[in-house]
């Protein structure tokens, strides 16, 4: 029964981590014609890429927000794209596999 419960977990531990590596930050996005990088403003991201299809708010402990990401799928056989704002920029750009 130990045995099973630890291989259990193990395999458990296993696909997390893979989750985890199909996604990576990159430094820029291309949306359409235009070009979206870390830096620019909610606004550019917005014209540039459009409304996404979810936002969530990341709050702090203390029930402040201080990031926004915004879900993009932009077709069904593109990967999903999350974009980070914080202070009216973004910060991150994350892609998955």
């Amino acid at each position: 029964m130990k045995k099973w419960i630890l291989m259990a977990a193990s395999v458990v531990a296993l696909s997390a981590t893979t989750a985890n590596a199909e996604e990576f930050s990159v430094p820029s996005l291309r949306c359409g014609t235009d070009l979206l990088k870390l830096g620019d403003s909610t606004s550019k991201m917005l014209k540039t890429c459009g409304q996404p299809v979810l936002s969530e708010a990341l709050e702090s402990a203390e029930g402040g927000v201080v990031a926004t990401n915004y879900h993009y799928q932009f077709s069904k056989s593109s990967p999903a794209t999350v974009i980070q704002i914080k202070k009216g920029k973004v910060v991150e750009i994350i892609r998955d596999r």
